[in-house]
This record gives C-alpha cells, structure tokens and sequence, in this order.
C-alpha cells in the first residue's frame, strides 16, 4: 500500500534539488513522488514550480491547479495559479485566481502587486493603481511595485508621476531594468528626450536581451530624428524577441519615415499576422498602403484598426484624412467626422466653463495647438504670418503637441509671447492648462492630421475655437465654431459640408513662407529643347488611376511630350516597377516618364528647372508644392473639385491671377494641358514674371494676410461676446 505521506527525506532531496538548479533531476525526482503520492499537494507544488522555473509554463499548470485542488486553504498555491495563467495571457482566469488567493490572505502584498499587473493588462488601470498602491502600503520597499506602478501611471497620462515612482523603484534596486525602462517612457512622454534615451540605455546595460527597452530606444530615436540608429535597435529588439507584434510596428514605423514603404509594408503585414488584434499594426498598414497609392486596402485596415479600438482617436482620425485621396462624397465625409464628434464628445464629461472676459479687449489672447510647430509643411505657411501679426493686438500662445527643438520651431517660438508644450498632459490637464491661460480664440492647425490634439478642443477651454490651415475639411467636433476659409475653396453652397460655421479671409486661406535658399528661376526648358516637359511633384498617393488615365491622355496627344513625376514613395524600387506597370496599363511608355525619389530640399527646388508645366492631381492637389513651384516660376495646371481640399489648387492659382489654369472638369484639364505646349514663348516670359507676381500675391503677402488673419480673430471673438 502506498504510503500517504512522502518521508522529510524525500521531500528535502526534492528541495535541494529545486534550490541548486539541477531541474532535470528535480522533475524526475518529483514526478516520482506524486506518482507514489497523488494526493500530497506538496508533491505536486514541487513539480509545479520545476517545470515553471525550467520555462515550460504550459506544462507547470496542471500539477499547481491539482495543488489547489488538495489544498483550497492554499493561498501561494493560488497565487503560483494566477502568475502562470498571466504568463500564458489567460487574464481573466488569472484575475480570479489572485482574488481567491487574497480571500485567503487579503494583506499579501506581492499577490495584491502582481493582481494590479494582471488588471493593468486588462486595461483596468485605475483598478491596477489601487492593488499597486495597496501593496506599497503593505510593502513600501519592493522596488517591483513601484515600477509597475510607475507603469500604470504612464499609461493614465500622468507621465509626472510616473517618474517619481520609477525613480523610486530605481533607488531601491538600482538593477531594476525594467523601472530603468518605465522610467524612459515617462520621460519621453514629458518631452524629456535626452534623459529617456539615457534610461533605455541603462535598461538594457542591465538586461541586454531587453527586447521590450531596444523597441522602445528604437522609438525614441525615429522621434528625435536618428533613422539609421532606430532601425538598428527596432532589429535588435526583433531578433530578440521575433514574435513581438509591438516591435514589428516600431520598425515599420521606422522605415515607412525613410520612405521604405515596400519593406515597412511587409513588417506590418507580419505585426498582423503574429498578432491579428494589434491596433497599431492595422493603423501603419493602413496608411503605408495609402502611401504606395493603394488608399482602398489602407482604408479597409483603418477600418479594421477603429473596430478594434473606437476609442483611438488617432486611427479615427487617419481614416478621416485617408478618405480624401479616393472620390468621396460629401455626405460621406460630413457623417464619418460627425461619428468622431459624437464619440469625443461623449467621453468628455463636464466641459471647462470657457470664460468670456471682456467684450472689447484691446490685445486679444490667440492660442494655437499643433503637432507641427516644427520642420513642417505647415511651418511653411505659418511662420511668415506670426512674424507679421501686430503684438499690441495679438498675444500669441503657442501650444505644440510635440518636444522637437529645431531652427524652424525656434522662429515660430520668437513670434510667440508664450510657448507651452502639451507633451505629457493629457486632454483634461492640457484643457485646463489652455484656460487658466485666459485665451479668447483658442485655433487648431492640424485638423485629422498627425499628431493632433482634436479632443482638447471637445473640452471647450476657450469661448471661440476654430480650425486652420492644417487641414481642408470639418473636424467633426461641434466645440469647434469656425473654419478659416476663403471664397473659392468653399462657396456659399458647399457651407453644408460642415459642422463648423465658415469665416471667410480675404483672397486666401493660406499664405506660404518664401522657400531659405531658393535658386533663380530658370529659363523655360522647352525653349532650347525638342520636348515639353509635364511634372507632377505630388506625393505618389494622390496619383491615382483616374489622374494617371489622364496623364496618358495628355501624352498620346503630344507625342513629343514627356512627364516628370517626383515623390517621395519612389525612392524605392518595387514602388517605382509598380508604377511602370500601371503606367503601361494607361497606354504610357515607360521610357516616356521619368522617375525621382526624395532628395534634399535644396535639390528638390531646383529641380523644378528641368519642368516646363506642372500638372495637378486630383481629387486631393497640391498645396506646398504648387506654391513653391510658384516660386520656381511653374504654374500648376489644377481641377477644381467640389469640397475645400478639391478646390485648394484653384483656390490658390486664382489668388495669384491665374484662373486660366484652373480646370472645371477632367475633360478641360485635358485640353488645356495638351494645349500648353503650343505658346512656349508665352510660358517663358509667364516664368520670367511669376516670382515677382506672386510675392505681390495675398499667397507670399505675410503683412497683408496677417491683417486680414488679425482681423478674422477679433471678428470671431465679437461675434461669440454678442451673443
């Protein structure tokens, strides 16, 4: 019969074994007790934690729910349950698992410790922070809680004090690699680049196989600019660890920033693969495809992405923005952005009360919030107008939602009486920080582009907001009360399209920098040449079927024309034998179009010498290359669409007296275009003039529209105080 109790002896070789590492001894040993001993939970605990330590979690399951089972007064038995089932990603049943061992023993500090990791990967942060925080009460000195804390903080949005946790964990044990790393995210998010790089750094110097810190070091160092370096660390973090989805992203972040979009596509595709719910590899695909000019399958893994998460506002706002390089309609546009409004504005809560102030001020307080107070497109048309407007009437208050120093943000910060970045607040916090400000006109200039900060403005920290410059439709959010437009981009019919009222500038909504270091313009190409040569500068995802048709049009009836099409997407060489087969699909030879990839911006100017005419895309045109090509003496042959992007090439040649090369119709944007070879003189001496006429133009005329600007600002800010 066999005995019902192991002997202490056998029970302590068991033991020994466990301590000194010899696990394949200790697993023989142990299976030999519970196969003499089935029902000595000991036994079973033994086996257990073996087969955990010797990293085959899988298998340490049974034999620790079996000791469970013989012993429900167990309470580490059932925390040894709950850390494997977290291990496995079983959550939820690793959730139930602690609470039964907390029943057993409510004050264990390490269970309530791991409970608040488990909740926290549950999403349940606030949740999370209370087990963290219960077990610090418990526990003030395990420098592991504090980290994971300092985890949960980050994830809340208070970047602040997760740093203090973090450093906390760090002087209880300087060897925690991972508060090293919970320490760098803090301090990226409060914009501290440098020292957050110097905590990556730390992390892996104490654990270099740190898959996770090589990611996030690879993060880091795309968002301050140093790709050869960032590519390096996102490979090493997936040769670490080659089925982290999150490191795939981070890579194909990285490569799709160096126009690598083939190879950033396929690092998306694996991210999807190796996890079909990762948001973030939906969202990258999505706008890589949009990139190689495939706006179809990217908006469908936007799509998939916003399922996923309808609470990512960022995805919701990459579909919006993504919807405007394929036909659409306006009742599409209008009730996708209605959606976004709808779900922002239900999470907000209570509005800040925006105060009114005085009816009449005699400098009024301008806010401006954007992503893009930078080296930007942006930038381009904004610094000239700052440096224009009138400091006794306009205070401006800069609000950039990025931490990049460079000489373009350093410009715009000197036309600014305040700079206050928003990184590391969260929308409540930088709300309230934009209204102990005071401000009266409160503007956004990114609209659904990148790094926007849209739900601020669902807060309502000003009494006027409205939108700007960076985008070229409605936001969708209804706290938003203007759209700074001017007539031609959108005309008394199209107000419709909008949830915002419409205020209209004078001849223009935009006004562009003169490009630093601009050659002369060049003699018109075609006068000493035997071909005409068509450019399109626009970026290849605008250049879509219905545009490259027309294209081929154009040059089959100038047989002796040829094309120059510059984007940033042909610097790679799968993207450029993809776009040879879809001109020859159009009737284009090949050899008829010649194709450029991205070049230093000195180049890029200058290439506009070896261009005759430039021809639009459409339904999305240029704006910042149709203005420098008016720099360059090109005019930009343009169609006129239906909405305010659509109109924006129009908008433009018109301000600066050249409607004639606005088209009202695919059908005359042809015909003109197949008729300009036919005056070269005309285009030559149009070349010469251009330059001049259009630094006189409401387009480069920075005093003039920043009057015009200043005026709209105190006109939006009467018409609220009327009220």
């Amino acid at each position: 019969m066999a005995r019902v109790v192991p002997s202490q002896e056998a029970l302590k070789a068991v033991s020994t074994l466990l301590e000194q590492g010899r696990l394949a001894e200790c697993e023989r040993a142990a299976r030999a007790l519970v196969a003499e001993h089935p029902e000595h939970a000991t036994s079973w605990n033994f086996l257990g934690v073996c087969l955990a330590v010797s990293g085959r979690i899988a298998e340490a399951l049974t034999p620790l729910q079996r000791v469970t089972e013989l012993d429900p007064g167990d309470a580490e038995a059932q925390r040894l349950v709950a850390d494997v089932l977290h291990r496995l990603g079983r959550l939820g049943e690793a959730e139930a698992a602690y609470a039964r061992s907390l029943a057993l023993r409510p004050d264990a500090a390490q269970v309530l410790a791991s409970r608040g990791n488990t909740l926290a990967a549950l999403g349940r942060l606030r949740e999370a922070e209370a087990d963290l925080r219960h077990a610090l009460a418990l526990a003030p000195g395990e420098a592991q809680a504090h980290a994971n804390l300092g985890f949960v903080l980050r994830e809340l949005g208070r970047p602040a004090e997760a740093e203090a946790s973090c450093r906390r964990a760090i002087e209880l044990k300087p060897t925690a690699f991972r508060a090293h790393n919970n320490l760098g995210n803090a301090l990226k998010d409060l914009g501290r680049l440098a020292e957050a790089e110097a905590s990556y750094r730390h992390a892996i110097e104490r654990k270099p196989d740190y898959a996770v810190a090589h990611a996030n070091l690879a993060s880091l160092l795309h968002a301050i600019g140093r790709p050869a370096e960032a590519e390096a660390s996102g490979r090493r973090a997936i040769e670490l660890n080659p089925r982290d989805a999150a490191a795939h992203v981070v890579l194909g972040v990285v490569l799709a920033a160096s126009c690598r979009f083939t190879e950033a596509r396929a690092i998306f595709v694996h991210a999807t693969e190796l996890d079909e719910r990762s948001v973030d590899g939906h969202n990258g695909l999505g706008n890589v495809l949009r990139e190689l000019g495939d706006p179809a399958s990217g908006e469908r893994e936007l799509r998939a992405a916003l399922a996923l998460a309808p609470g990512r506002h960022e995805v919701h706002s990459n579909l919006l923005f993504s919807l405007h390089f394929r036909p659409h309609s306006a009742e599409e546009s209008l009730e996708a952005a209605r959606a976004y409004g709808v779900r922002v504005t239900a999470e907000v809560g209570r509005p800040i009360g925006a105060r009114r102030g005085e009816a009449a001020p005699q400098r009024l307080r301008v806010g401006l919030v954007s992503g893009d107070l930078c080296e930007h497109v942006v930038a381009h048309f904004l610094e000239g107008v700052l440096a224009n407007l009138d400091r006794a009437r306009i205070e401006l208050f800069a609000y950039p939602a990025r931490a990049i120093d460079d000489a373009r943000s350093r410009r715009l910060r000197a036309s600014c009486a305040h700079w206050t970045p928003l990184v590391g607040l969260d929308d409540d916090a930088a709300a309230a920080a934009i209204h102990r400000d005071g401000i009266h006109v409160l503007v956004d200039l990114s609209g659904h582009t990148a790094h926007n900060r849209l739900p601020i403005f669902a807060r309502r920290p000003a009494p006027v907001q409205a939108s700007w410059l960076g985008y070229f439709d409605t936001t969708g959010l209804p706290q938003i009360d203007w759209v700074l437009a001017d007539e031609v981009s959108v005309p008394a019919a199209a107000r419709a399209r909008f949830t915002e009222r419409i205020w209209y500038l004078p001849d223009s909504r935009l006004c562009f920098t003169p490009p630093e270091g601009a050659p002369a313009v060049a003699p018109l190409p075609a006068l000493d040449a035997r071909s005409f040569t068509y450019g399109c500068f626009q970026e290849l995802a605008k250049v879509n079927d219905q545009v490259l048709s027309a294209f081929g049009r154009i040059l089959h009836a100038r047989p002796d024309a040829r094309l120059r099409l510059q984007a940033r997407a042909l610097g790679d060489a799968e993207v450029r034998e993809t776009l040879r087969s879809r001109l020859r699909a159009q009737g284009l030879a090949p050899d008829r179009v010649e194709l450029h990839g991205p070049m230093p911006r000195e180049a890029y100017l200058a290439a506009y010498a070896s261009v005759d005419a430039l021809l639009d895309t459409f339904p999305y045109p240029g704006g910042t290359t149709t203005c420098e090509a008016l720099w360059m003496g090109l005019p930009t042959l343009t169609l006129a669409g239906d909405d305010m992007l659509a109109r924006q090439g129009a908008a433009l040649m018109s301000a600066v007296g050249l409607s004639d090369w606005v088209a009202n119709d695919e059908e005359q944007y042809v015909a003109k275009a197949i008729a300009l070879p036919s005056d070269v003189r005309a285009l030559a001496a149009l070349r010469s003039s251009l330059r001049d006429r259009a630094a006189s133009s409401p387009v480069f005329d920075a005093p003039r529209f920043a009057r015009n600007l200043e005026a709209a600002l105190f006109g939006m800010w009467r018409d609220v105080s009327a009220a």
